[in-house]
């Protein structure tokens, strides 16, 4: 693949960019990664095998890095918390046993392409630019007392959710990541 961009393309990329909202299209990003409609997620997950989770009843929120859209980090929050509740957690506003702490990370790219279309009596070029918003989410559960990580998730992908699919992605993701929480011995 041959990427070469020439100056009137170049314009109507950099506009393009312009328009873009990372937030929107990342969260939802790491997320929509977890979710049906992103099937390709890579998600992992690591827990200190000697942690006790039988002695987690509550936990608190820690500052992390938040989706860069209000309404998506809101509908984020939201998911992380009621999946805690459905798995037995009370969130608490201090002294929690544990700490939860996410980050989101988006990032767009644009890929250009440059196109050749050869036929025995006709030629033609085109160039095909392709959008690709990447996301990352970072999901990490913090022991209250010895301030060690005891649980952390990661959901990683390549997405471009459609606006109306962006909650029931971070949902369905944050279900997905949060699956086999707390870990069983």
């Amino acid at each position: 693949m041959q990427l070469e961009v020439s100056p009137p393309d170049r314009v109507r990329v950099i506009g393009a960019l312009m328009r873009l909202r990372p937030a929107t299209m990342a969260v939802f990003l790491g997320l929509a990664l977890c979710g049906a409609a992103a099937g390709a997620a890579e998600i992992t997950v690591n827990y200190d095998l000697q942690a006790d989770f039988t002695r987690y009843n509550t936990w608190r929120w820690r500052k992390g890095t938040p989706a860069p859209d209000p309404v998506a980090d809101k509908q984020l929050r939201d998911a992380i918390e009621s999946t805690l509740a459905a798995r037995g957690l009370s969130r608490v506003e201090t002294r929690g046993d544990l700490e939860v702490v996410y980050h989101v990370v988006a990032e767009n790219k644009v890929g250009v392409q440059k196109l050749v279309y050869k036929q025995p009596f006709f030629e033609s070029q085109a160039t095909r630019i392709r959008y690709l918003s990447m996301g990352t989410l970072v999901l990490e559960m913090i022991d209250a007392s010895s301030r060690k990580v005891v649980w952390r998730g990661e959901a990683q992908d390549a997405t471009k959710p459609v606006p109306d699919d962006i909650e029931r992605m971070i949902d369905e993701g944050i279900a997905q990541l949060l699956q086999d929480f707390p870990p069983e011995e």
